[in-house]
């Protein structure tokens, strides 16, 4: 396998993830992707978290996709920035004992905002959601949905009481906290200086943010890329859709034990500001 230096930009999606493939592809060292084999990796990240598929398994799958992608880079770095690796941490690791995982967090309130509004038919839609319950409570091959990203998107592992009355938002509240739960409890036993964790806020406004990243990864530290982050990628709809006063209630109930424990208050606001300050 190549000797490239291998990352991965883990979140839970609408966190900037587009923003980090396009700031890294960038630097001529760099082979950089987003959601790399997207429509192979979402089932079978789903199905590792549910205890679908065994670990052994999931190094196999993505043996063929990543390694084989790794195996014939001819740059020094190869990157993925895909929400969709988050749940696959530990057969990523023990494929690639190397690599370096960075943990993107956003403000959950523009999270969830962003995923309700933004990606309706793509997310945790009824028709879809229904589709993917009856495969979770009755699975073969006849009830697996296809490889498409509106179908995978997880229910609770550990079952929650009313789970399956959640309204969409609900879903997305739970989404949220979860897949930051799990990148955090599965990157615990990564070797030191493996594991670099980060807030979108902090890296869009502060250079220190930025040149930190670098370094965890081993890249050169240059000015100019920087100014990338001054625009928000991937914005289909350029609006911030501030939650109303019932989805706050809802997400403060859900999401706020989660939001404190990354450091974000429920009273600050929450647009990002993509005005960094100087070099």
């Amino acid at each position: 396998m190549s000797d490239c230096q291998v990352f991965f930009i883990l979140s839970s999606g609408r966190s900037g993830t587009q923003t980090l493939q396009r700031l890294f592809g960038q630097f001529p060292q760099v082979e950089m992707h987003h959601e790399y084999l997207c429509t192979h990796v979402q089932p079978l990240a789903i199905k590792y978290y549910l205890g679908r598929i065994t670990r052994q398994a999931a190094i196999h799958e993505l043996g063929k996709w990543h390694g084989q992608a790794v195996r014939f880079c001819r740059f020094p770095f190869w990157g993925d920035s895909s929400n969709k690796l988050s749940w696959l941490i530990e057969p990523l690791a023990d494929l690639f004992p190397q690599a370096k995982f960075v943990h993107l967090v956003r403000d959950g309130r523009n999270v969830v905002s962003s995923f309700f509004h933004k990606l309706k038919d793509e997310c945790y839609d009824d028709i879809s959601w229904s589709s993917y319950r009856s495969w979770v409570e009755n699975p073969s091959a006849e009830t697996e949905p296809p490889p498409e990203k509106k179908y995978w998107w997880p229910h609770p592992r550990q079952m929650v009481s009313g789970w399956q009355n959640w309204s969409r938002f609900e879903r997305l509240c739970f989404y949220w906290c979860e897949v930051n739960r799990i990148i955090e409890e599965d990157s615990r036993p990564l070797k030191e200086g493996l594991f670099h964790y980060l807030r979108l806020e902090d890296l869009v406004s502060k250079v220190e943010s930025y040149t930190q990243l670098l370094r965890f990864l081993g890249l050169p530290i240059e000015a100019e890329p920087f100014t990338s982050l001054r625009r928000p990628h991937n914005v289909n709809i350029p609006q911030h859709f501030p939650l109303t006063s019932e989805q706050m209630a809802i997400f403060s109930r859900m999401c706020g034990a989660t939001m404190s424990h990354y450091g974000y208050r429920m009273e600050d606001d929450y647009a990002v500001n993509y005005h960094p300050d100087g070099w």
